[in-house]
This record gives structure tokens, sequence and C-alpha cells, in this order.
């Protein structure tokens, strides 16, 4: 009864993408999902990141949001000028058409990766440029009491 009256039903969609810092001025974090994940994803969504190299039972993950969303399919040129790797290029476009989704992940001045990180451990891994990420994307959080009264 607690959770009807206080929890929440939260849609999520999972992108993957490559964390690559100084490449957009919207954010460290780009990914290419497939036009229709793409299409229920809008600047502003909160993201909930996870290193597919860390335990996040240990580590924990990092939090963010959308900050770009392109309104058109992405051109391999387009993926090539932001992530700057051909290999990775086709990593991405293989699930073509794509479009851009562009994330900022949150600052945290006291971590030693300068992001905030759900659990300390995470804040002391060093994360380099062309680490792969997914990102879960919250599309849609519902109260539980109006879910369950439909």
């Amino acid at each position: 009864l607690f959770w009807a009256l206080t929890g929440s039903m939260v849609t999520t969609t999972a992108i993957n993408g490559i964390y690559h810092p100084g490449s957009s001025e919207y954010g460290e974090l780009i990914c290419f999902p497939n036009i229709s994940s793409g299409k229920q994803i809008e600047s502003g969504m909160e993201i909930n990141v996870y290193l597919p190299a860390y335990d996040q039972t240990v580590y924990g993950h990092m939090i963010g949001e959308v900050t770009f969303v392109d309104d058109y399919v992405a051109s391999e040129e387009e993926m090539t000028e932001l992530l700057g790797d051909e290999s990775l290029v086709q990593l991405f476009y293989k699930n073509a058409p794509v479009v851009t989704v562009i994330c900022a992940l949150q600052k945290d001045p006291d971590s030693a990766n300068g992001y905030y990180w759900t659990l300390q451990a995470g804040q002391e891994r060093n994360i380099a440029d062309g680490t792969f990420m997914t990102a879960y994307v919250t599309i849609d959080r519902e109260n539980a009491v109006s879910f369950l009264l439909k």
C-alpha cells in the first residue's frame, strides 16, 4: 500500500553512446539510437548512465540529461565529424537509420573524475575519451496511484 501511495512507474529506453568530451557544445555523451527509439526522446529528459566495464553494485552510475535530439536522420559524415573515428561510426550505423542524441552528465567538483556518481567508488574511476556507455532515458514517469486506477 505504501508503494501505491508514494511510488511511481518509470518507462525507460536504453541507448548506447560514447563518452567524447569536447566534441559537442551540448554534452559529453554522444549517442546514435535507431530512429524508433530516437523519436521517443526529447531534450530535458533524465538519464541514468552505466559503464558496462564497471560493476554497478560497486561503482553505481552517473546521472545526466538529454540536451540535444536531432530532428533528422544522421549521416555517416555527421557521425564521423562528432566521433572522429570511422570504426565507431560503423558500430552505430549498423542500426541505421539513426538520429543524433547528445547528453550532458551531471558535474560534481568534489569527484576525482568530475562527475556525480550514485556510489562513492565511481567518483574515483578514470573515464577515458571513447569509453562506451549505456544511457537509460526516462521516457515517462507515472504516479503509482494513477497507474492503479486505470
